[in-house]
């Protein structure tokens, strides 16, 4: 037989080399870097706890100067704006701590900025905050709630954590006792406490009234069998968990509602139930009537906070403000769906995404809908107030793969640079030829005497 001759397989050529990178041209002035007063912080120590309380917001200024040039620090003037208006005065020395006593306006949030006279630096003269008002949370009663949550709604109001009021339109909470007035607080957005009535006869009311305000929960009557103990959930609250219950209407599903269950008995039953059907305000479901033959609760010291959770937000349950470093980005909350820019621009958003578009200073504004649910600042980093200059040795560490080309001396000089160090070729010359071609065509369509003549159609 006749061996095959092996023929090598085919090479792929070498890659060509990869073009050198350009070169970064680091403009190194002379001299010392100029003297530079920033406010590097403002932050509350103090929000508002009730109408009429003040916001006590603390601000930092920093100097930032070389051994060279330090001298008596001389004291300087800070503003704080709201509104386009000037709200508070005071004044330090650089490297001190300043108090700004702050009355907010009617609202949930207070947003302004603090501002010094210009210096060095521009853009960190002023500082943007934006600081929350925790007021009282009102609450209009519907129906009979009975004295234990009459009294205990008095401690929070001594609080001050809450506040009657008789209009429910002004409320933030209705006390829907036996489902009161659950329809029209639901339908305008209010947070609704639904407590049963101790008599069964009262559950097929209390049952309509839930399936006309579209909350997927119903009540239903069992036989009572001693006491159970209130389990899983209760935690949240302090002394909660343990608490005898001795009646409990079941709590029980339609369909597969989005539902969350706040607290169980031990039996594993739902006792509190928090439900938001959709475009709805929020019907918060116990089990139990607030009453002494139906839980020794009440007569706890555990009850007070108990109501507050229910009136003020169940801990750990309440909807989250943004959170995170502006500068790596902001969590939104799970309902944001637009967020106003400081320019006044609105972007569509995801809720619970982390919101990253923050090129602007100012103060951001997360909307549901067109409903305020929070805001924050976004601030240049306190550190780009620093004006030492960089070295060649840092230039080198952040751009390694590129060879650095340090330029000293004047702006001239840097400018020049600019040009002279750029890459690809030369392209002067040809444009002054292509600018003189097309002059010299001009001037010879323009002169007397040339005519053009189109070519006559359909002839030979």
């Amino acid at each position: 037989g006749t061996a095959a001759s092996a023929e090598p397989a085919p090479t792929a050529p070498p890659a060509p080399p990869a073009p050198p990178a350009p070169p970064v041209l680091v403009f190194a002035p002379g001299g010392d870097p100029p003297p530079n007063v920033a406010i590097t912080s403002a932050v509350p120590a103090r929000v508002a706890a009730a109408e009429g309380d003040d916001i006590l917001l603390v601000v930092q200024i920093e100097e930032f100067v070389t051994p060279a040039m330090e001298e008596a620090r001389r004291e300087l003037t800070l503003r704080a704006v709201v509104g386009g208006r000037v709200v508070s005065l005071g004044s330090g020395i650089p490297g001190s701590a300043v108090a700004l006593t702050l009355r907010p306006p009617p609202g949930r949030w207070v947003e302004g900025h603090v501002e010094i006279d210009p210096s060095g630096l521009r853009a960190d003269d002023r500082r943007f905050f934006a600081v929350p008002v925790r007021l009282p949370t009102h609450v209009a009663l519907a129906g009979v709630p009975g004295p234990f949550v009459e009294a205990g709604l008095s401690a929070l109001e001594s609080g001050p954590r809450a506040r009657r009021v008789a209009a429910r339109s002004s409320a933030d909470v209705v006390w829907a006792a036996q489902g009161e007035g659950l329809v029209e607080a639901l339908r305008d957005g209010q947070r609704a406490v639904v407590v049963p009535g101790e008599e069964p006869l009262s559950i097929p009311a209390l049952n309509a009234r839930l399936e006309r305000a579209g909350v997927p929960w119903r009540y239903r009557h069992e036989q009572e069998s001693g006491f159970t103990l209130l389990g899983a959930g209760a935690e949240a609250v302090p002394g909660l968990r343990g608490r005898r219950v001795r009646k409990a209407y079941r709590l029980e599903p339609v369909g597969s509602p989005d539902a969350r269950v706040w607290v169980r008995l031990e039996t594993g039953a739902p006792w509190v139930v928090a439900a938001q059907p959709p475009g709805l305000g929020t019907a918060i479901l116990l089990a139990s009537p607030l009453t002494e033959r139906s839980t020794d609760l009440v007569t706890d010291p555990a009850m007070i906070p108990f109501l507050d959770a229910l009136v003020n937000g169940w801990p750990g349950d309440a909807e989250p403000g943004p959170s995170g470093e502006p500068q790596g980005g902001v969590v939104l909350p799970a309902r944001a769906t637009r967020v106003e820019l400081p320019s006044g621009r609105r972007r569509p958003v995801e809720g619970g995404s982390r919101f990253r578009d923050l090129d602007e200073a100012g103060v951001y504004r997360v909307l549901a809908g067109d409903s305020l649910m929070g805001a924050f600042a976004v601030n240049p980093p306190a550190s780009e107030s620093d004006l030492v200059r960089a070295t060649e040795e840092d230039a080198r560490r952040r751009w390694r793969t590129s060879p650095i080309l340090v330029i000293g001396g004047s702006e001239s000089k840097w400018r020049a640079a600019i040009y002279r160090a750029r890459r690809g070729r030369e392209l002067t010359a040809p444009l002054l030829a292509t600018l003189l071609a097309l002059v010299l065509a001009e001037s010879g369509l323009a002169a007397p005497g040339a005519v053009f003549r189109l070519p006559r159609r359909g002839k030979s």
